[in-house]
């Protein structure tokens, strides 16, 4: 593993919901839970799911965590960041602070605002991801790249302090967010240069999984 690596962004769980995965869910359902009207909690079978993700991750020189604490979709986030905190108090015998941070929190959208029903039944989730980023930079009913862009360096500045201590960070978050902030470290730190194609070519962060940068956001390695 780069040791110059000390940031580490991971997707939440697996939601205790009756589907395989969010490629499986119904229409309705994944409106419910991009809106945050459903905002259930992480699968029973989480801790072994994390185990499984995080092999590559340097778990016992994680120092803080951080989960969305902004009260959008929050649940999955908080609870994924207090099961790794209570790993590590279990294998390392280490107490390490959880914290939240409310710019960690997924995209805002709804689902039926930008891609009608047929189409997803029609097509399934890549369309849903098109239908997003094409709504995130053409001025769709979402939340817009300067905004998320603006997120992802508030999110940068608050771990300065971490920095000083040269910290190890893992920030707890979710999969379309997760996906501009590649965008941000392997193309472009200006949302002006940011294009539908760019998200396009993103990799779905599953469960537990993620990616890693420096302090000096000058690398991008996916784990």
């Amino acid at each position: 593993m780069n040791n110059k690596i000390k940031i580490y962004f991971i997707r939440h769980s697996k939601l205790d919901l009756p589907y395989e995965n969010h490629l499986k869910m119904p229409y309705e359902i994944l409106d419910d839970l991009a809106t945050s009207t459903l905002d259930p909690s992480i699968a029973k079978n989480s801790e072994k799911l994390f185990l499984d993700a995080a092999k590559d991750l340097p778990l016992k020189d994680i120092d803080i965590i951080y989960f969305n604490n902004s009260g959008f979709q929050s649940k999955r986030s908080k609870e994924s960041a207090l099961l790794i905190g209570k790993l590590l108090k279990e294998r390392y015998n280490k107490e390490v602070p959880i914290l939240g941070n409310p710019k960690l929190k997924e995209i805002d959208f709804s689902l039926k605002e930008i891609l009608p029903k047929k189409e997803f039944l029609k097509h399934g989730m890549p369309v849903v991801r098109t239908a997003l980023y094409n709504a995130i930079i053409n001025q769709g009913p979402v939340e817009q790249i300067d905004h998320i862009y603006q997120r992802t360096q508030n999110v940068f500045k608050s771990l300065k302090k971490h920095q000083e201590k040269n910290q190890t960070v893992l920030l707890v978050s979710h999969d379309f967010y997760m996906r501009t902030v590649e965008v941000y470290l392997r193309k472009t730190k200006s949302h002006r240069d940011v294009a539908v194609t760019d998200l396009e070519k993103t990799t779905l962060n599953i469960y537990f999984k993620g990616f890693g940068t420096s302090y000096n956001i000058d690398l991008f390695h996916r784990f």
